[in-house]
């Protein structure tokens, strides 16, 4: 057996995806465009059986979303074949220490792709997300009241409600003062 890790291009569809801790794979539109769009960019990680079958062990989403996806090869990395409880301990890591994208490091990147003249229409479309989501995200960065609520830890939804909110709060507080014949400060 070799037990040398090696990198192949494989087509998906004649991967296995055996037992996963992981019950569902909880495929969504967003995951599979960004799979078609963009291709598996970290590599899956499987073992070759005696009979020349190639089982994964990690990645079991990547694949089935390439597999939607009509991927014809994907990266993955070969290892040499693990204990039962090996695997198993190996799938629980994985999936413990994943953290994703917080919704505040979502909107500064989408920020800073606007920054650089990237629309929202092409974040959206290279992202996966929708254009809706990222118009969202772009406006409650561009508010402190939004900016604060992705800092302290809101949706991008929350933020964009928040930064609305402010926003009226605040217009119809400077309505109030000019009715009164309060001057506005500069």
């Amino acid at each position: 057996m070799n037990t040398t890790p090696t990198l192949e291009m494989i087509d998906p569809a004649t991967l296995t995806v055996e037992v996963n801790v992981r019950k569902e794979a909880a495929l969504t539109a967003d995951f599979i465009a960004s799979i078609k769009e963009h291709g598996v960019m970290e590599p899956v990680i499987a073992h070759r059986k005696d009979d020349g079958t190639v089982h994964v062990l990690m990645g079991q989403r990547r694949t089935r979303a390439a597999v939607e996806a009509g991927r014809d090869s994907i990266p993955v990395m070969i290892i040499g074949s693990p204990e039962e409880a090996e695997r198993i301990v190996r799938q629980v890591v994985e999936n413990i220490q994943r953290a994703e994208l917080t919704d505040a490091d979502e909107a500064d990147a989408y920020h800073q792709l606007s920054l650089i003249g990237v629309s929202a229409a092409a974040i959206a479309k290279k992202t996966g997300r929708t254009k809706t989501t990222v118009e969202g995200a772009l406006k409650a960065k561009a508010s402190e009241a939004g900016a604060t609520a992705l800092g302290k830890g809101c949706t991008i939804e929350e933020a964009l409600i928040l930064a609305e909110f402010f926003l009226m709060w605040t217009q119809r507080a400077l309505l109030r003062r000019k009715a009164r014949g309060v001057a506005l400060e500069r």
